[in-house]
């Protein structure tokens, strides 16, 4: 039987504050992941070839890049970011505290494939 309910906060508690990823769920269809990104941290650009990647942001801010011909958006706490299969997308924590997001790709597997082209629009470290 699949575990169906996750307290987040618990689960935050024992994690490192620095960049960490715990997969709360995966099968054969769907996986779904809770990140934690310390300020400056990021996840590079990249694509999902064949799956829809879902991000439902718990905590902090950032910003979220997606696509080479497009600026950086304002990703913030209750916000909701989909990058449909083939669209890049990246974020960086430009807050004070942690970014705290769940992911969701779907299907599985999930491939990743990282979007050079995208990098001069990644926001830059300071």
């Amino acid at each position: 039987m699949y575990r169906r309910l996750f307290n987040i906060k618990e689960i935050l508690e024992k994690m490192p504050s620095q960049a960490n990823r715990i997969v709360l769920f995966a099968d054969e269809y769907t996986m779904a992941s809770l990140w934690r990104l310390g300020p400056g941290e990021e996840i590079y650009p990249h694509q999902h070839p064949g799956s829809d990647d879902v991000w439902v942001v718990l905590k902090g801010e950032g910003e979220y890049w997606m696509e080479k011909d497009t600026s950086p958006c304002k990703l913030s706490e209750g916000m909701v970011a989909l990058a449909p299969a083939r669209h890049a997308h990246g974020v960086r924590n430009t807050g004070k505290e942690s970014l705290v997001f769940v992911s969701m790709t779907a299907p599985q597997p999930a491939d990743i494939e990282p979007v050079d082209g995208l990098a001069n629009k990644a926001p830059k470290k300071k």
